[in-house]
């Protein structure tokens, strides 16, 4: 079963909190207020994180190139686009 669930800012992710929490996947908006997915990825990955990220997006016309850029600038994070309509 899934754990618990906690929403955090991006700048407020450390890597204590990584630890600690040891997250199986941790999601993320692909734009949000004041952040996009790119940025929060970077910091995870900067960070150390090498768990999986699910990207939360409506439907794009070509997910395949998000995801594409996305994984390039973060080679050590699994990626999965989760389209919503």
């Amino acid at each position: 079963p899934p754990g618990p669930r906690l929403r955090v800012a991006p700048a407020k992710v450390t890597q204590g909190l990584l630890r600690r929490l040891s997250p199986g996947a941790i999601a993320i908006p692909l734009i949000a207020g004041g952040f996009d997915a790119l940025d929060a990825l970077r910091r995870l990955a900067k960070l150390g994180y090498k768990g999986r990220a699910l990207v939360l997006c409506p439907a794009l016309p070509v997910p395949e190139l998000v995801t594409r850029e996305l994984a390039e600038a973060v080679p050590g994070i699994s990626l999965a686009l989760v389209m919503r309509s």
